[in-house]
């Protein structure tokens, strides 16, 4: 139920997810788009009027040669000539000679130029000004100066900028001006606004905060500059959202198929054990083990809890899918082997003998791991404090076996815990002499008087001593167990009669007081 109750709530916060991040995904990419897309027309629409310019002024070039004659018919028509046979947007052509505009395509004229033509220095210029002949004609001129006082000029009639309206398609939504960007010609002009021409919808206000972007000519004084309304975004938003929608759709599906298989095989589950690892949320208790004979403690057992930040302690039963799940349990054993041995070393401050028993899965024993870590452990410990417990659950592989001898060969003791519910296979105990065996609490429980101990626990107990084995009982609970028991042979007694799992810190006050006894 609990499984289903994640897959469902993963499914659902994973849909909420990917519409969510799809939304976020189309809005940035939309932004980024329509202001790449923006820049790209401003510089498409910079780079005709240039070109231009630039063809205006290779033309004029030309048409220098009239400047030493007069304004003959012959001139008028070469003139004529130029505009007509251009292909550009020009609509007059004149000769400048000591200051004067005295010829163009509409014949001779007469006409004074102001300061700021006149100053004009060699090189290709441009200017917006007023038409001088034609009144209240506003045009930009282009003048080719070869010299102070002498040029060529053509003069471009903006409506017809045909080629700076090229790439533009915010017919509508939005704005492109060209601008004359010289501010000191502006203002000695006299014009009220530097835009030399603009298409698209004109009702817009070019001082509110719409998009806007632009792009200035390094070589000339024009620049361009595309605005746009919300709408244009909205619109591309609009357009492109469906189909980021069914992508991240796809990913979702896709992801949930993985996500969904990762949660059947306790994939939550494992992310919570291993961050409780990783901030040592699992903590040490210690059952003591008594010897049956002076009752007094002889060792402990090292018992896992898991201090769970909202359900409190937990005991190994509340969580124990993790003694299933191979990629824990090796991180899991050692973070026990070295939480015991730092433990151990308290128990040195009080006792010369007392020792700590801790339980190791058998297939941890098929590795190489557990020798490197019991190996590092006794380096800092005696090696007779610390115990191995092997669980009797399931059959040993040779590796195993060969790790057990291994480890007992450094003089660490190794037993099998819970004799007689498992998996009994006589002839390992003979094969492996095992330092100690533990009686499992279930054949324990069956004690009600001195003489009811069953033939199976009789037997055990006859076993362990033919293979001249420490003998442990688990789950002692009642003074009649404990008497049937050490009556029967058992060296060393554990169980709630004597104590329950403890922190440390208890377990060595424990022992002071029985010394002091």
């Amino acid at each position: 139920m609990d499984q289903k109750y994640n897959v469902l709530r993963f499914w659902c916060l994973t849909l909420a997810a990917f519409i969510g991040a799809a939304c976020v995904f189309t809005t940035i990419t939309t932004w980024r788009a329509l202001e790449s897309r923006l820049q790209a027309v401003a510089d498409s629409a910079l780079f005709g009027a240039e070109h231009l310019v630039t063809r205006s002024a290779a033309n004029l070039e030309k048409l220098d040669v009239l400047r030493a004659s007069e304004c003959t018919d012959a001139a008028v028509a070469a003139l004529k000539d130029a505009v007509y046979s251009s292909v550009l947007p020009v609509r007059e052509i004149g000769v400048i000679r000591n200051r004067k505009l005295f010829c163009t395509n509409f014949g001779p004229t007469e006409i004074q130029l102001t300061p700021d033509v006149v100053a004009l220095t060699p090189g290709t210029q441009v200017v917006l000004g007023v038409n001088a002949v034609v009144p209240g004609n506003r045009s930009l001129f282009i003048y080719r100066v070869l010299e102070k006082g002498s040029a060529t000029n053509a003069v471009i009639n903006a409506p017809i900028l045909g080629e700076f309206e090229r790439g533009f398609d915010f017919s509508g939504v939005g704005q492109l001006r060209l601008i004359y960007n010289d501010e000191k010609s502006f203002a000695a002009s006299g014009l009220s606004s530097n835009v030399i021409y603009e298409i698209g919808q004109t009702q817009l206000d070019m001082r509110q905060a719409y998009w806007r972007t632009g792009a200035a000519s390094k070589i000339y004084p024009i620049a361009a500059e595309i605005v746009v309304t919300p709408s244009a975004y909205w619109a591309q938003w609009r357009s492109g959202f469906p189909s980021t929608l069914l992508a991240f759709a796809l990913l979702g599906i896709v992801a949930g198929l993985l996500a969904t298989r990762w949660i059947r095989r306790g994939g939550p589950a494992r992310l919570r054990y291993q961050r409780a690892i990783t901030r040592k949320e699992f903590v040490m208790y210690y059952q003591p083990i008594v010897s049956a004979q002076t009752k007094k403690i002889v060792g402990v057992e090292a018992l896992l809890r898991w201090q769970h930040p909202k359900a409190g302690l937990l005991r190994a039963t509340e969580f124990a899918p993790i003694f299933d799940d191979c990629e824990l349990l090796q991180p899991l054993t050692d973070y026990v082997l070295h939480s015991a041995a730092r433990d151990v070393k308290q128990l040195e401050a009080v006792s010369d003998n007392v020792w700590c028993s801790i339980n190791i899965p058998t297939q941890i024993f098929e590795g190489a791991q557990l020798i490197n870590t019991v190996t590092a452990l006794i380096k800092k410990i005696p090696a007779r404090r610390l115990r191995l417990e092997i669980t009797e659950r399931s059959p040993m592989t040779a590796a195993a076996e060969q790790s057990v001898r291994e480890i007992r060969s450094l003089g660490v003791a190794v037993g099998m815990d819970d004799i007689g519910t498992g998996h009994s296979n006589l002839d390992q105990l003979q094969r492996l002499e095992y330092d100690f065996i533990k009686i499992d609490g279930l054949l324990v429980r069956g004690i009600s008087t001195i003489d009811s101990i069953s033939p199976v626990l009789l037997s055990l107990i006859a076993l362990g001593k033919q293979i001249n084995t420490q003998i442990i009982a688990e789950g002692v609970e009642t003074q009649t167990q404990a008497d049937a028991l050490t009556r029967a042979g058992v060296q060393d007694l554990q169980g709630y009669l004597y104590g329950r799992a403890e922190p440390i810190d208890a377990i060595v006050e424990k022992i002071r007081a029985q010394d002091s006894a």
